[in-house]
């Protein structure tokens, strides 16, 4: 990737890299990346288990938790049931 974005015109006097430099700036990217992925996937999993163990231990945030979930079941329920009607009622006026 490095060897695309340098220029390729080289003038009298320029150096040019050597292989070796362009090696160590590739792995440092690459570590780079490796630690970006590492930390993604332990703030994942600390997140994950926090919200997890939160549920499991207090009772009254779970109870809202799942609440909030039944009612979110309850109101897309209702609303696709009344939109689909609307809809059946709107075809067999037409038909």
């Amino acid at each position: 990737m490095h060897l695309i974005l340098q220029e390729t015109q080289h003038f009298a006097g320029d150096e040019t890299p050597n292989q070796s430099e362009l090696t160590d700036n590739e792995e440092d990217g690459d570590e780079l990346v490796k630690w970006f992925y590492v930390g993604i996937g332990c703030g994942f999993a600390i997140g994950f288990w926090g919200v997890c163990c939160s549920l499991v231990f207090k009772r009254s945030w779970r109870h809202a938790y799942f609440l909030l979930f039944d009612k979110m079941k309850d109101w897309l329920y209702v609303t696709l049931k009344v939109n689909m009607t609307r809809l059946w009622r709107k075809f067999q006026r037409q038909g």
